[in-house]
């Protein structure tokens, strides 16, 4: 019974983002976005603690139902992630709605998108604190910031990953 549940409450959060949070401006940025599905898991990780401490479902259970809301929440933010800013859908989409284009402005198109992940990455840092501009323009690393990158770096060594990006 609790999967058909969770299996339900995924399909409104997708209508409900289909129907209605699609169309409003505000979910056009993927903060948003990721608060959404932020908010859907804490919900259903709620319910399943609750659950849980009641004897309702067992741990296995309450693990397979966590699993599975953040399986679907990450599905949706990858393929949400790439509809937005994939230089191979956007190039699709724009020969599609052209009988001819030259190579040159697909490419042009591509830098205007690259320009814009650019800027719109640039603004998501500031407004999570991480960076700060200064009043002579230049872009610093915040306290906040660093620590991020400090944690982030420990974890690569101790994963032997070599180079980010």
């Amino acid at each position: 019974m609790h999967w058909i549940l969770l299996a339900g409450f995924i399909a409104a959060h997708v209508l409900a983002y289909i129907a209605v949070f699609r169309h409003l401006k505000v979910f056009a940025a993927e903060r948003a976005i990721v608060i959404y599905h932020g908010l859907a898991f804490a919900a259903v990780f709620a319910v399943v603690v609750v659950a849980f401490a009641r004897g309702t479902i067992g741990f296995a259970a309450s693990c397979g139902l966590l699993a599975l809301q953040y399986l679907y929440s990450l599905s949706f933010l990858e393929l949400w992630t790439l509809a937005e800013g994939s230089y191979s859908l956007q190039i699709l989409l724009r020969v599609s709605r052209q009988a001819s284009i030259s190579r040159e402005e697909i490419l042009a198109s591509c830098e205007a998108i690259g320009a814009d992940k650019k800027r719109n990455r640039l603004h998501d840092l500031q407004s999570l604190r991480l960076i700060a501009e200064d009043p002579d323009g230049t872009v610093k690393i915040s306290a906040m910031g660093r620590m991020l990158v400090d944690t982030l770096s420990l974890i690569m060594r101790l994963t032997t990953i070599r180079e980010a990006g």
